[in-house]
């Protein structure tokens, strides 16, 4: 027998729900009771025609069902009417508490799967997993044969497929679609969502696969999140489904759902970044340090104490590792003495510093002369300097154990001040930076040092230190610093001319490496090895 049908909503697609005819039917027969004349409820196609019917509307539609009543005129008539809008009346009320019913449990199932799948994805660390998982949950939750995740490349701006259900491996890992082209392109770029249902533009033209052509209808949702900064909105990619089975169109409940879907998973896969990127930094933050430590090690631990000389230097570098190096060391019957620079703040500095730290020492017992081991230095790391886009400036000098006499010669580097016999001299020599040109060309003079000569040796990054005003430590900074620590050992002349720069440039932050280097000459033979 026919019965009114309630269709429910679509989001468990549950069976529809039939009103029975039993308790219409008992409530027709109330009615004739109260109004004195026999009526009952039957099916439209059975109610023969030698009796008044009225036929049960509910919303403005036949149901199937009529009110019959005894063919007795007018009064059997109306009496039909009356109970068969009675009857409508009470199904029509039913209809909407079923539907209403029908839609709270819809909309509680809905709320509870979002939390579910928040709660899931939250748990979700790493992108593949997410995309993956959300794919798979979207497909699901529509009843599409395919559905895909696509992320933008940071590298190349394109959208990539990162996950995807029922689409050939060979399509996943080949298409590629850029900002502004085609639906994903298109959503991508303008952050509002697409529904191609059948009629519209094939969503196959959309990206390139064929195998899409039979589908009639796509759903494309962009992947944003609002930034914590001034909830401006940002978008890392987009959800496509497709192949709804039975044929159905994606609905605006669909877009609705796939929406707060997609706003979880893009807030995942943002949190997911920002997690990654402080574990990278942690990472790269303890492997800094341990350069640093690596770096500072390879400094000469003990000032040197040798003959009439003693050295010692002092050096804080911008960052956790940088360019500045010195060292002192000695060969046969020489000091030998080198402060250096090598452009930037950063790893590759560092390691290019340790090289020629290396380079000069091993070099040194071999040199045909003070300018000669700068040009043999030069040439063993000017192919790598070229490759690393970096340059070195330095200044290196031997001074003999006997006599006396400091040789020196300086590539680009800052020169020097030597005070001796109550007056101060700034070394010169020229000499190009090594890594310009790989025949370098140094000139080196000698100068013999009196008792109680004071060597200052230091790099750019402390004299271009600058005060709150704008003015720099410069080499008047140098040459006071140096003054006020003539009478004092070389480790705590060396320290007291770099705290000198650092006090002057307190008020803003450390921009260069800070390196100084103190010598003594206190004449004679006195002094125990170092």
């Amino acid at each position: 027998m026919p019965g009114f049908m309630l269709d429910t909503g679509r989001f468990y697609r549950r069976e529809p729900v039939k009103i029975e005819s039993e308790y219409h039917g008992a409530l027709v027969r109330r009615i004739a009771e109260g109004i004195g004349m026999p009526l009952e409820l039957a099916p439209e196609e059975n109610a023969g025609d030698t009796r008044s019917r009225a036929p049960v509307r509910c919303g403005g539609s036949r149901t199937g069902w009529v009110v019959v009543a005894p063919d007795d005129g007018v009064h059997g008539r109306r009496a039909a009417e009356m109970a068969a809008e009675l009857v409508g009346r009470l199904i029509t009320a039913e209809q909407d508490i079923a539907s209403l019913s029908m839609e709270v449990a819809d909309r509680y199932e809905e709320l509870n799967f979002l939390y579910e799948m928040g709660d899931r994805v939250g748990a979700l660390l790493d992108e593949d997993e997410i995309c993956s998982f959300v794919a798979e949950e979207a497909a699901w939750l529509l009843d599409c044969e395919r559905a895909s995740v696509m992320v933008v490349d940071p590298q190349s701006g394109d959208l990539r497929i990162r996950a995807a259900v029922g689409l050939p491996d060979e399509i996943s890992d080949e298409v590629t679609v850029r900002p502004g082209e085609r639906i994903s392109g298109k959503v991508f770029e303008s952050g509002h969502a697409m529904v191609v249902n059948e009629g519209d533009p094939m969503p196959a033209e959309s990206l390139r696969v064929d195998e899409l052509r039979e589908s009639n209808s796509f759903l494309c949702v962009p992947l944003k999140f609002s930034t914590e900064s001034g909830g401006e909105e940002e978008i890392v990619g987009v959800i496509n489904l497709t192949r709804k089975r039975g044929g159905d169109m994606f609905t605006a409940s669909d877009l609705k759902l796939v929406s707060a879907v997609a706003a979880t998973t893009a807030t995942q896969i943002h949190n997911c970044r920002l997690i990654n990127a402080e574990r990278e930094r942690q990472r790269l933050e303890q492997e800094l340090e341990l350069a640093a430590r690596i770096q500072l090690s390879l400094l000469p631990e003990e000032p040197l104490n040798r003959g009439a000389v003693r050295a010692a230097g002092s050096c804080r570098p911008a960052r956790h590792v940088g360019g500045d190096f010195f060292d002192y060391w000695v060969q046969d019957d020489r000091v030998c003495i080198v402060v250096a620079d090598v452009s930037g703040h950063d790893i590759g500095a560092a390691l290019m510093a340790t090289a020629m730290r290396s380079v000069m020492r091993s070099q040194a017992a071999h040199r045909s002369s003070v300018a000669g081991l700068l040009a043999q230095v030069n040439r063993a790391l000017f192919e790598d300097l070229v490759r690393s886009e970096l340059f070195v400036t330095a200044f290196y000098a031997e001074i003999s154990l006997d006599g006396g006499e400091i040789t020196f010669c300086r590539a680009g580097h800052p020169k020097p001040l030597l005070v001796q016999d109550g007056d101060a001299h700034w070394l010169d020599t020229d000499g190009m930076l090594l890594g310009l040109q790989p025949d370098g060309d140094y000139e080196e003079r000698s100068v013999t040092l009196s008792e109680g000569a004071v060597l200052t040796l230091y790099t750019d990054g402390l004299m271009e230190t600058v005060n709150a005003r704008g003015e720099s430590f410069g080499i008047e900074g140098v040459r006071r610093a140096t003054m006020a620590a003539l009478d004092a050992p070389a480790e705590e002349g060396a320290a007291g001319i770099l705290e000198a720069a650092r006090e002057h440039g307190r008020a803003s932050a450390q921009a260069d490496d800070l390196t100084a280097l103190v010598v003594r000459y206190d004449g004679g033979e006195a002094g125990a090895d170092g």
